[in-house]
């Protein structure tokens, strides 16, 4: 992944329209000085979300969403923090200025981060697809959790099951040391070359950085309903 001079990325915001880039994805409307629309990340039916032009900023007097243009293209693009500014940069007609003195990051993070991701779809096209998954979808309904907000949050299922993680990714046994260094699988004792998955039956919340990248994820065991 390139490194992106830092001064050009402090100063960014203020050569761009942030009104004209978040206008391409979310309607808005005058209103006064500023500018406002219903707020993409969360159902609502009155205008919360505004725009402040002269502040380069966003705030969503509902759930309490705000930043600047390049927090917005992240949200709303899910979209890495390089690739938002590219992104921002590039409807801008600005050209983006690469730090060519940055030492590069180590390739294996490089790894770490498509593989982390991997996961996270997994883990959701598993609260999609699973046969198991009525129960976790019933505990998220039952603790107010709607399809919309799993989706914003990236939800996910881990199925029952000791292998279910590993048995999706035992043909690449780079995925499966990777895997194991992230503790995403654990070693059986005494029993070399046999895993199992960390996390099982429970429902999954992905962990991102700043950069929006999925570091980690934290599970939550499922209650017996009824």
């Amino acid at each position: 992944m390139p490194f992106i001079d830092r001064d050009f990325i402090n100063d960014l915001p203020n050569r761009v329209d942030i009104v004209g880039l978040i206008n391409k994805r979310v309607a808005l409307k005058k209103a006064g000085k500023d500018f406002k629309a219903c707020c993409p990340f969360h159902e609502e039916k009155t205008p919360s979300f505004t725009v402040v032009p002269n502040k380069q900023i966003y705030h969503c007097f509902g759930c309490g969403e705000s930043g600047g243009v390049i927090d917005f293209i992240m949200k709303y693009d899910h979209l890495a923090f390089v690739e938002a500014i590219e992104t921002v940069a590039g409807e801008s007609g600005v050209s983006v200025v690469y730090d060519q003195t940055a030492k590069p990051v180590d390739k294996r993070f490089e790894r770490y981060n498509k593989l982390m991701s991997e996961l996270s779809e997994f883990y959701q096209n598993q609260l999609k697809q699973s046969a198991a998954k009525k129960k976790v979808v019933d505990y998220a309904k039952n603790r107010g959790i709607s399809g919309t907000i799993a989706k914003r949050f990236e939800l996910g299922f881990a199925p029952p099951g000791w292998t279910n993680l590993y048995d999706a990714f035992k043909d690449n046994d780079e995925a499966i040391q990777d895997l194991l260094t992230m503790g995403m699988l654990v070693p059986k004792k005494d029993k070399k070359d046999d895993f199992y998955d960390r996390f099982r039956d429970r429902l999954m919340f992905p962990i991102h950085n700043t950069k929006g990248n999925v570091i980690g994820f934290g599970g939550r065991v499922l209650i017996k309903q009824g």
